[in-house]
């Protein structure tokens, strides 16, 4: 399994991200965080990665192994970087053929 952590760029951490944040851990799988929203003016992806350190989650970005893959799913940008990140963790984690 890989999660995928979807994430406001807008907004940040909610509630239930946080709750998501702690079932992801506890599965013990790997992840990918996913900052949506990335094409509007007032996203702020720099602050969704220092949110997530306060809950020990650190990013590429920050020095750490969790890929943050900032995407728009209106505009479809990001999208195709998230697929092949997806490909990639399933390849190293020997998925593909489960």
């Amino acid at each position: 399994d890989i999660a995928l952590l979807i994430v406001d760029s807008k907004d940040s951490l909610m509630p239930q991200t946080i709750e998501s944040i702690s079932h992801i851990k506890a599965a013990n799988i790997p992840y990918i965080v996913v900052a949506n929203k990335s094409d509007l003016p007032d996203a702020r992806p720099e602050k969704v990665q220092l949110d997530l350190l306060k809950h020990q989650v650190m990013v590429e970005q920050k020095g750490g192994d969790v890929p943050f893959i900032s995407i728009s799913a209106k505009t479809g940008h990001g999208v195709h970087e998230l697929l092949e990140t997806i490909l990639i963790i399933a390849s190293n984690a020997n998925l593909q053929d489960r």
